[in-house]
C-alpha cells in the first residue's frame, strides 16, 4: 500500500535522482514504494521484476520525490545497444535475438540498419505516477528529466519505449516528443492491442 500524498504539496516541485540496488535495499520503505508504484501501474508486474530492480546490472531505476521525501513517481530505464559490429549485422539481417535488447534488436531488423544496434540506447521500460497526483503533467516533467539526465553527459544517443499502442498512453509520449517508429503486427493476448515503438 502506498503512503497518502499531502494535497497541501506542491507535486510538480520535485527532486530527481537514480537510485542504486544498495540504496533500495537500505530503504524498505522506499523499495515498497517503488515496487508498489509499479504494481498498480502495470497488470504485469511480478516479484521477478523486484529481482530485477536490484539485481540487473542495465537496469536503472529513477525517482521522483515530492518537498516531504514522499515518491512521486518512479521509472525504470534499461540500458540497450552498442552491440559489437558481427553480433548487431546477424540482428538487423535476423540471423540473431538476443534477450534483453528490444528497441535496439526491432529498429536494427525493421530498419535492416546493422549500425543502429551499435547505438547507446536507453528504453524506457515502466512508467509511474501515484494515483492521487496523476493527470497533472507530473509524467510529463518525468520524461523531460530523463532526457537531460541521459542526453547532459553522452550516456545516449536514442531514447525511447516500446508499450500497447492504447491511444491515451500514444498521446502521451507523442506529446512529449516521441516519434512511432514501428507497430507490432501481432495483436498482445492481454491487451489486445499491438505493441508500438517510440524514439526520441
Amino acid at each position: 500500500q502506498l503512503p497518502p500524498l499531502d494535497a497541501d504539496a506542491d507535486s510538480k516541485q520535485l527532486r530527481h535522482i537514480e537510485f542504486t540496488s544498495a540504496e533500495l535495499i537500505a530503504r524498505p520503505d522506499l523499495m515498497q514504494q517503488v515496487y508498489g508504484l509499479l504494481t498498480l501501474a502495470h497488470y504485469q508486474t511480478t516479484p521477478q521484476d523486484l529481482r530485477l530492480l536490484l539485481d540487473h546490472p542495465d537496469l536503472r531505476v529513477h525517482g521522483w520525490l515530492n518537498q516531504l521525501n514522499l515518491l512521486v513517481g518512479v521509472a525504470c530505464v534499461m540500458a540497450e545497444g552498442c552491440l559489437p559490429q558481427d553480433l548487431a549485422v546477424a540482428i538487423a539481417r535476423g540471423e540473431r535475438r538476443i534477450k534483453g535488447q528490444l528497441l535496439a534488436q526491432i529498429l536494427a531488423q525493421q530498419a535492416g540498419i546493422a549500425t543502429v544496434a551499435g547505438l547507446r540506447i536507453q528504453r524506457i521500460q515502466r512508467i509511474a505516477v501515484h494515483p492521487q497526483v496523476q493527470q497533472q503533467g507530473i509524467g510529463s516533467i518525468m520524461l523531460r528529466h530523463l532526457y537531460k539526465h541521459y542526453s547532459a553527459d553522452g550516456q545516449s544517443q536514442w531514447l525511447g519505449a516500446s508499450f500497447a499502442a492504447e491511444p491515451g498512453v500514444v498521446r502521451f509520449w507523442q506529446r512529449a516528443g516521441y516519434k512511432a517508429v514501428w507497430a507490432g503486427q501481432r495483436l498482445d493476448a492481454a491487451t489486445a492491442l499491438p505493441s508500438l515503438q517510440v524514439v526520441l
